[in-house]
């Protein structure tokens, strides 16, 4: 399963590394709190880094964990990860992929293993979020009216809105949302970054408020 990737240093690192060495030569990446980085062990390895040939005779190739294949030297490149994934993703692992894999699916995902229901598909643009989930007021909401209420108190599984970056804090419009996993971590997965579990004190400066599901 083919994934685009949208942050290339670790890629750019690893090209630098081929043309001082050999581009046989497999490197590796790491995760730290949802962030790549490069690494020439493959100890604690996320996934291996990887030249090839030819990328389209690898974008089917089934992977038993992923890799990052880079076709030299025209440095055209892809993520490729199991494709067991393509109907149940790790929660923590997954690479990000608008629509398919991001915070609002990650959260669905949660809901859907632990507790056996599944928020509805998000539909609206992200002008809409902005206009309408508004988090100082479930009103006008059906879904969230129907099926959320607000708490002051977060328990192992509540949702939690974050106003990231100075407009959407001071405006209380999330643009992002997590799982309390309890004892201050919480589940997450960022634009850009490979979904993970993190220390909510790490993300405190934006959150705007919790929800708690009336079917957990």
């Amino acid at each position: 399963m083919k994934i685009m990737v949208s942050e290339l240093s670790l890629l750019m690192t690893a090209s630098d590394f081929w043309r001082n060495t050999s581009k046989d030569n497999v490197y590796y990446s790491t995760v730290t709190k949802g962030k790549l980085s490069f690494s020439e062990s493959s100890e604690n390895s996320y996934a291996s880094i990887k030249t090839c040939e030819d990328l389209s005779l690898v974008e089917d190739e089934d992977v038993d964990n992923p890799v990052f294949y880079v076709e030299w030297p025209s440095g055209k490149h892809a993520l490729i990860v199991p494709e067991s994934w393509r109907s149940i993703a790790p929660l923590e692992g997954r690479p990000y992929n608008p629509r398919s894999w991001d915070c609002y699916k990650l959260a669905q995902d949660y809901y859907k293993a632990n507790y056996n229901f599944s928020p509805p598909p998000m539909t609206a643009e992200l002008q809409e979020l902005k206009n309408g989930w508004s988090a100082t007021s479930f009103n006008g909401n059906e879904e969230l009216d129907n099926n959320w209420e607000m708490t002051v108190n977060p328990q192992k599984g509540d949702a939690i809105f974050f106003g990231v970056g100075k407009y959407s804090f001071e405006n209380k419009n999330p643009n992002h949302c997590g799982i309390y996993l309890g004892d201050s971590k919480f589940l997450h997965h960022y634009s850009g970054r490979i979904s993970c579990i993190e220390d909510l004190e790490d993300w405190s400066h934006w959150i705007l408020n919790y929800v708690r599901s009336k079917h957990v």
